[in-house]
């Protein structure tokens, strides 16, 4: 059996990576149907909701293209944009490779506003992480030259540490998700929560999508709520959402 998707018709694959990483696609059509009239037919990928590339058919989706998925569940759709029905048969799924920057909190490029400050920490990358962020949004660290080649949806994995607790008996306690207010450039401002770790010097990883201009761009990290802190931020990575 296979899917046929025509005019406006999506499908939506769940699918699950064992890392956050870029993983090849290769999408498969119905065998009877593979030659000829699909040859110049090209669905449209959308990631986690973002609308990223039209693509080629029949069989391996632009040759050694690969998309940036989230450790855990991911939905990967196709839209068919095309008045032919495309016979959708199977989607595969295999280690793949792109470009990733780095980009650590400590870094002499960033801003710390007001309270913000580095902190030495043998287990944080590079051995430094920012804290004392949020507690008023005076109080931020901002990424200066987050550069790209080229604008539109990236994905970026903050590293962060979030050991916050309420209550005053230890049987009574209650981990809680901070959050952080972030804004790209002078864009509208996004609010990410943050699980806990469960101690400040355990780092863990958070994807948020982010849409970035060509060129350089700012990423800022605060908390504008005055009794509210964010979490310690490490470092992010910065990955476009798929590589050819």
């Amino acid at each position: 059996a296979f899917v046929d998707s025509r005019s406006g018709g999506r499908i939506t694959f769940i699918v699950t990576a064992p890392g956050n990483g870029f993983y090849t696609l290769k999408l498969t059509l119905a065998t009877e149907c593979v030659a000829g009239v699909f040859h110049d037919k090209s669905p449209r990928l959308i990631l986690n909701g973002f609308s990223l590339t039209d693509i080629s058919l029949p069989g391996i989706i632009n040759p050694g293209l690969s998309v940036f998925l989230t450790a855990g569940i991911n939905q990967i759709a196709f839209e068919t944009i095309t008045h032919v029905g495309i016979p959708l048969l199977a989607l595969e799924i295999a280690p793949g490779s792109g470009s990733v920057d780095v980009y650590e909190a400590e870094s002499a490029q960033n801003t710390l506003g007001e309270t913000a400050i580095e902190i030495d920490n043998h287990t944080a990358s590079g051995g430094k992480y920012v804290g004392g962020i949020g507690n008023g949004a005076a109080n931020f660290l901002e990424f200066n030259d987050i550069l790209v080649t080229e604008s539109g949806p990236y994905r970026m994995l903050v590293h962060f540490a979030n050991a916050e607790f309420r209550g005053g008996h230890s049987y009574n306690s209650q981990v809680v998700d901070l959050y952080a207010d972030i804004r790209v450039n002078t864009s509208s401002t996004q609010r990410i929560y943050f699980r806990n770790t469960f101690a400040w010097d355990n780092y863990q990883t958070r994807i948020v999508d982010v849409m970035l201009q060509t060129g350089r761009n700012t990423i800022r990290f605060f908390n504008d709520d005055p009794d509210e802190y964010a979490p310690r931020i490490d470092k992010i990575e910065m990955a476009a959402p798929y590589s050819v």
